[in-house]
């Protein structure tokens, strides 16, 4: 799994609780950083997106993520995905942050299916 958040509190935290779920997790701190990683050739199952980053947008990610792991299952993460106003229609999910991990775990299993 790849997430990706450039607020360093809410990425470490999210990813030590899904390590504590058995998710083997690679995080990513930018847009930049996020972009090097997809573009490597590492192919990911799973990949949550923040939608604002300091240098760019979650969502401007997608098609590179599609490209270099097609079979992966996206999912968008929102301050508030109520009032989003970037397409979300090529992504498998979209999470708000405020809906706590045991909601985010839920989907992201579903996702998974």
């Amino acid at each position: 799994m790849l997430l990706v958040d450039d607020d360093n509190s809410s990425r470490v935290a999210l990813m030590l609780l899904l390590e504590e779920e058995g998710f083997v997790v690679e995080t990513a701190v930018s847009f930049a950083d996020a972009k090097a990683r997809i573009g490597r050739g590492t192919r990911y199952d799973l990949v949550l997106l923040d939608q604002q980053l300091g240098d760019g947008r979650g969502s401007d990610l997608l098609p590179l993520v599609r490209e270099h792991s097609p079979g992966a299952r996206v999912v968008l993460v929102s301050g508030n995905a109520k009032h989003a106003t970037v397409d979300v229609s090529g992504f498998d999910a979209v999470i708000e942050k405020a809906a706590g991990f045991p909601e985010m775990l839920a989907q992201m299993v579903h996702v998974l299916g």
